[in-house]
């Protein structure tokens, strides 16, 4: 199981993701979204040993070009179709595709499956609200079914992460970013909880 912390907008926190053992950090993409990342600081992040996962919500192919140099994952939460994340792989074949989409929304995620990995999240993604436990393990019961790997978010801190991991062993990813911050803003001391409790046995 890996550790994600999205809505990175800093190579300060990308490097402090990168030295404590976080796996992949998310560069948020979306148009006027509060966590969204400055172009500007993208050559500084790269530079960052750290998986990159780019965050995209009805984006132009245009934009997703612009910024595919930066990152090895695209995650896609909008109203994108299987077609077009289909062309967008075959634009891009070296790059993983991630799917994100509510855990209550299985009936859409039969149309994901070519997806390199299945992200659930709650209704509101970023909200910091929890996602719907039973839903969430009616999704893992899918994914295995459908030997398909999945990953969660929605409303994971350092306070309930361990039993996320206890309570959904076969997810690939835990990914969370209002957990991560203070008042909206990337915390340190935040981040290293979750990690401590998240390596935890």
């Amino acid at each position: 199981m890996k550790l994600k912390i999205c809505g990175i907008r800093s190579a300060a926190a990308a490097d402090f993701c990168a030295k404590n053992g976080v796996d992949f950090v998310g560069l948020n993409f979306v148009k006027n979204a509060r966590r969204a990342i400055s172009r500007e600081i993208l050559p500084e992040i790269q530079k960052i040993k750290i998986k990159k996962v780019g965050i995209f919500q009805n984006s132009p192919l245009e934009k997703i070009e612009r910024v595919a140099d930066f990152v090895e994952i695209f995650q896609f939460h909008g109203d994108e179709n299987p077609e077009f994340l289909a062309k967008i792989k075959k634009i891009f074949p070296e790059k993983k595709i991630w799917r994100a989409l509510p855990a209550e929304n299985l009936a859409a995620a039969e149309n994901f499956l070519f997806a390199d990995l299945l992200l659930f999240d709650a209704k509101n993604p970023g909200s910091g609200k929890l996602a719907d436990e039973k839903k969430l393990k009616l999704a893992a019961d899918f994914c295995a079914k459908n030997k398909k790997k999945f990953g969660i978010a929605g409303g994971i801190n350092s306070e309930n992460i361990a039993n996320f991991k206890k309570n959904f062993p076969t997810a690939e990813i835990l990914d969370t970013a209002s957990g991560a911050e203070n008042r909206g803003i990337f915390c340190e001391k935040k981040v290293a909880e979750i990690i401590l409790n998240f390596k935890k046995k």
